[in-house]
């Protein structure tokens, strides 16, 4: 009983997370799952099953996110239309690529990415309060689209957050944020993230079907276990307001900065 608990706590952070920051939910659920299926699963199998959990997560809130600023017009039709080529690619590329990498190099992975977003976004944030203080306003997107570019940049953030199953807009966001203002940029991002946790979510299903995981019954479909994604999914919609209100209380430099010190934490957990 105790573990359903966890997940619906870990789905309860997610959603605050989300209200907070407007994402980074999957920054959340992934080293908490992590943590959790270690004591569950196989070691040589626990990470995966977190990741493709994980990614299965993403479906309800990149669609919901879709719907919403769909209806706004907030996206960009033309970066939606050279990116969706790489999206798909990568979504296919990364379940293959973390079904074959041994346990120990895809946490050796996952803990360097999650530090890396962890220094690069705080960083991030100190660089941006500069240029605010100094110039009064942030940069602005002049780029016109390049198609090629797009397509390769999209196919390596693609696989590099696949096979994490975190979320697309963390590497995305910021490539695409020179081609279009922020709102349209989030809007273009979650309309990819549709294709993108669909096939990266099939991937990891049909990934670890191949590889003739432990008999569960019904609970887990290949790398996807049924009880934490339901969980994980159905609390994660009722705790956003919560975490706007945090945002309020504390401040949105102060809440980023303490979210991504948690993260740079769980990094270093997970390589250790």
């Amino acid at each position: 009983m105790l573990i359903y608990v966890i997940y619906l706590l870990t789905g309860m952070l997610g959603g605050i997370i989300i209200g907070a920051l407007g994402s980074g939910s999957s920054l959340i659920v992934l080293p908490l799952l992590s943590l959790v299926f270690h004591n569950i699963f196989p070691e040589t199998i626990s990470l995966k099953i977190a990741v493709g959990t994980c990614m299965a997560t993403l479906i309800v809130g990149s669609i919901s996110g879709t719907i919403s600023y769909a209806r706004a017009k907030l996206y960009d039709l033309r970066l939606v239309k050279f990116s969706l080529p790489g999206i798909i690619l990568g979504a296919i590329t990364a379940p293959l690529t973390a079904h074959l990498l041994y346990a120990h190099w895809l946490r050796l992975y996952i803990g360097v990415l999650l530090i890396t977003i962890a220094v690069y976004e705080v960083a991030k944030g100190l660089q941006r309060s500069r240029r605010q203080k100094t110039t009064g306003r942030e940069g602005e997107a002049s780029r016109a689209p390049e198609p090629l570019i797009i397509f390769l940049v999209s196919t390596v953030c693609t696989t590099l957050s696949g096979m994490a199953g975190v979320a697309l807009g963390i590497l995305m966001i910021p490539f695409l944020s020179r081609y279009a203002n922020y709102k349209t940029v989030v809007g273009t991002n979650l309309i990819l993230a549709v294709p993108y946790t669909i096939i990266g979510t099939i991937g990891y299903i049909v990934a670890g079907i191949q590889a003739h995981l432990p008999e569960t019954g019904m609970l887990m479909v290949g790398y996807v276990y049924f009880p934490a994604f339901l969980a994980i999914a159905a609390t994660m919609g009722f705790f956003p307001p919560v975490g706007l209100r945090l945002v309020k209380n504390l401040g949105a430099t102060l809440t980023e900065r303490l979210f991504y010190i948690y993260l740079f934490i769980i990094g270093i957990t997970i390589l250790l």
